[in-house]
């Protein structure tokens, strides 16, 4: 597949594969949105991306942080060719020490998340 000029969207892009596939894409000549919960790293990661990145600070789990990311991004490039929805939160621990509200805050993240940015 052809990488340059695609419009990509990375969410959880601030660190690990997020980070590593964005670099790889804007390395290829792909155009980035790429979004995270950590301004500060994000911001790293946009600069060493390129400067036509747009960098979206806002949490995945949230329906309006992802309509103003996808809203912005297809502002910025007209349209999305690629998402990388990748995203997501791990509590390593024994199931019967993780609280509801532990398990909704992952699920969230995991699963609606994905949901919501890909639809």
């Amino acid at each position: 597949m052809e990488i340059k000029n695609k419009i990509a969207v990375i969410t959880g892009a601030s660190k690990g594969i997020g980070k590593t596939t964005a670099l790889m894409l804007a390395k290829k000549g792909a155009n980035l949105a790429i979004s995270a919960r950590s301004k500060d790293m994000l911001e790293s990661v946009a600069t060493e991306c390129g400067p036509d990145t747009l960098a979206f600070t806002g949490d995945m789990s949230i329906e309006d942080d992802i309509k103003k990311f996808i809203n912005e991004t297809k502002k910025k490039f007209g349209r999305i060719d690629i998402l990388i929805n990748n995203a997501g939160l791990g509590i390593f621990k024994s199931i019967s020490d993780i609280s509801t509200q532990d398990w909704d805050t992952m699920f969230n993240l995991n699963v609606r998340g994905l949901f919501l940015a890909t639809r």
